[in-house]
């Protein structure tokens, strides 16, 4: 029942990238850069259905997860600090504060998929803690050359501030070192594995698309 589970979840999720890159990479439906935030919104609840524990005290740092990512997207947009100058497009779906609130499920999803994906290269858990976000900054670097065409974000005068990595490394390794200390995770959640190998192939192949 396990394995139905977990191959009918990753099934869904390759789906509905394929169809993404269809849509968006081919230009047969530019609308679908629109849809964006839903296709974050399904990621986040198939991996959060595929967690084998659902306790209070990994959904209550989940919340936090949400909670803090969406904090410092609507200080980074409002003040520049800590990523750099910047501001969000409408490709993202609905926004707080100029921020779209989809923004705190996707600190959830890359900081609980690179933390069980950490698990293919090391046992040892301070390794897993230090590049679990190396993880996730090298996804950011596939998106960064795809944003402003997507219009997901834009930056000033069209310059990523190396601060930017610098400020989403330290925020990520904090976010997964409260994780690997408080919630000691037993079980490796291959859903979320597949999620962020399914990210990587989407955005790696949409940069060949439209940036050849």
């Amino acid at each position: 029942m396990l394995k139905n589970k977990t191959f009918i979840s990753i099934t869904i999720l390759l789906i509905f990238h394929l169809v993404a890159i269809v849509g968006i990479g081919f230009g047969l439906n530019k609308d679908m850069i629109e849809l964006s935030w839903m296709n974050l919104l399904l990621t986040a609840l198939i991996v959060f259905y595929n967690k084998n524990e659902r306790t209070k005290k990994f959904i209550f740092y989940s919340a936090f997860v949400f909670t803090i990512g969406l904090l410092v997207e609507i200080i980074g947009v409002a003040t520049g600090f800590p990523f750099g100058t910047y501001y969000y497009g409408n490709s993202l779906g609905s926004k707080i504060f100029e921020v779209p609130i989809v923004l705190g499920l996707n600190w959830w999803i890359l900081i609980y998929s690179s933390i069980h994906s950490s698990r293919i290269f090391t046992k040892h858990i301070m390794t897993r803690i230090f590049l679990a976000p190396f993880l996730m900054l090298g996804l950011d670097l596939l998106i960064e050359q795809l944003c402003k065409k997507l219009d997901f974000w834009h930056w000033h005068e069209n310059v990523i501030p190396f601060k930017n990595y610098v400020s989403w490394y330290i925020i990520s390794l904090a976010l997964i070192a409260l994780y690997f200390y408080w919630i000691k995770p037993a079980k490796t959640n291959k859903v979320a594995i597949a999620s962020l190998v399914i990210q990587f192939l989407f955005f790696a192949v949409l940069n060949l698309i439209l940036n050849e």
